[in-house]
């Protein structure tokens, strides 16, 4: 989106999903960003990737193992890297609904940027310090996705990530997308997403909302 005049903003994203199924065996790559900026100051600059294997066991359950590369500076991490491993259970299977759970347990390793007061609240006397860590991590994963019509689809997520060595360290992200194919290869979605910190790094806030409309190719 590109808007000038009184107020100068430029918002764009970019997201891919990719599948590769051989017999048992899925292979899912995923990637995004999200750029903004607004008179000349930047708002946004988000980047996600991520690739996940899956093996199926039975005709609802499947071992997984993923890894996982996340950054967001403007929210104080510079990224945030993850390896886990786990399964997940498919409870309802129909021609216009699916839902499914996944647990994985693994490890975790970022960077944060936390900002310093020193003295007073004036915004100049505000310090950035580096910190890195690796804890134990989990994360819960519920989907549900439902075709209402034969061209428009509805995909409901929830992410739980939880520190294993802090119990209040936890974020959750909501995911919620309503698309309408126009043809077999493009259809129009709009996508709210809330991302809940927690235990947000210091100085930064606990909650970001995303609004974005988008087209959708299938290739």
């Amino acid at each position: 989106m590109l808007v000038k005049g009184n107020n100068n903003s430029l918002s764009y994203s970019f997201d891919t999903n990719q599948n590769f199924d051989v017999k048992k065996n899925r292979i899912s790559l995923t990637g995004r960003f999200i750029h903004s900026r607004s008179d000349g100051v930047k708002t946004a600059e988000i980047y996600y990737a991520h690739v996940k294997y899956d093996r199926r066991i039975g005709t609802r359950a499947y071992l997984l193992g993923y890894t996982s590369y996340d950054q967001n500076k403007l929210a104080g991490y510079n990224f945030r890297v993850a390896l886990s491993f786990g399964g997940g259970l498919t409870w309802v299977k129909r021609e216009r609904t699916t839902f499914l759970t996944e647990l994985a347990f693994g490890l975790n390793n970022e960077e944060n940027t936390k900002q310093v007061k020193l003295g007073n609240v004036n915004d100049k006397n505000l310090i950035q310090k580096t910190m890195t860590s690796s804890f134990p991590s989990s994360i819960l994963n519920n989907r549900l996705t439902c075709r209402v019509t034969k061209s428009a689809e509805v995909v409901l997520r929830v992410t739980a990530f939880f520190n294993l060595e802090e119990a209040k360290s936890y974020r959750m992200n909501n995911y919620a997308s309503l698309s309408a194919a126009i043809s077999p290869q493009l259809a129009l979605k709009t996508s709210l997403e809330l991302i809940y910190d927690n235990d947000p790094v210091p100085g930064f806030k606990h909650t970001d909302t995303y609004l974005l409309s988008s087209l959708v190719i299938k290739i």
